[in-house]
């Protein structure tokens, strides 16, 4: 992508050597294969009761369902940050 504009010489440390993206834009991301073993770990309980809320559907009250929806969110936007920039670091750091 970079390489094939400026050239693969002039990637790495002589060459483009840092990247800043102030936006992804990778579509909708709300799904990790372990995201149900994360949420477990991080919330300290189990999503699988609530998971019809994710469609709308409300669950004991529209307080205790708009408080799931609420933390389900907050581990979504860790991991897809964490998933992203590991995938990054990994690319860069292998150009050097």
């Amino acid at each position: 992508m970079y390489s094939d504009t400026v050239g693969a010489s002039r990637m790495g440390k002589d060459g483009i050597s840092f990247l800043l993206t102030d936006s992804i834009e990778v579509g909708p991301q709300n799904w990790t294969d372990n995201m149900l073993d994360e949420f477990q770990k991080r919330r300290g309980y189990d999503a699988r009761p609530w998971l019809p809320a994710l469609t709308g559907v409300v669950i004991e009250s529209t307080a205790d369902t708009d408080r799931f929806l609420w933390t389900f969110a907050a581990p979504l936007v860790n991991l897809s940050r964490k998933i992203i920039m590991a995938r990054y670091r990994t690319t860069y750091m292998s150009m050097g």
